[in-house]
């Protein structure tokens, strides 16, 4: 017979079972800031999409689409507007815009 009770048996596997959610909680949270800290640079040193010049050097506008968070600076807002399909490959979903017809 064993000299712990189940009681304790109870209290640690509670504990074990705590530590390992930290765990994994902690390496998701590694894992998740590994592959968006190139957005989450992207959002502490916005860029715009077009021309890619920093907010130190232009005024830039905030743009969400497709739940994507980007910028664009004043110069290229025609571009977005009128000529969408020379963001493909730099704004996520540019591809999907067709403001001809507007």
């Amino acid at each position: 017979s064993s000299s712990v009770s189940t009681k304790g048996r109870a209290q640690i596997a509670a504990k074990i079972t705590a530590k390992f959610e930290i765990g994994v909680i902690k390496s998701a949270y590694y894992c998740l800031n590994y592959l968006e800290g190139d957005k989450f640079m992207a959002e502490l040193n916005p860029k715009c999409v077009h021309c890619e010049r920093t907010s130190e050097e232009v005024p830039l506008m905030e743009i969400k689409f497709k739940n994507t968070q980007s910028w664009i600076c004043p110069q290229h807002l025609p571009v977005l507007i009128h000529k969408p399909h020379l963001l493909v490959g730099k704004l996520p979903g540019a591809e999907y815009l067709d403001f001809e017809g507007h």
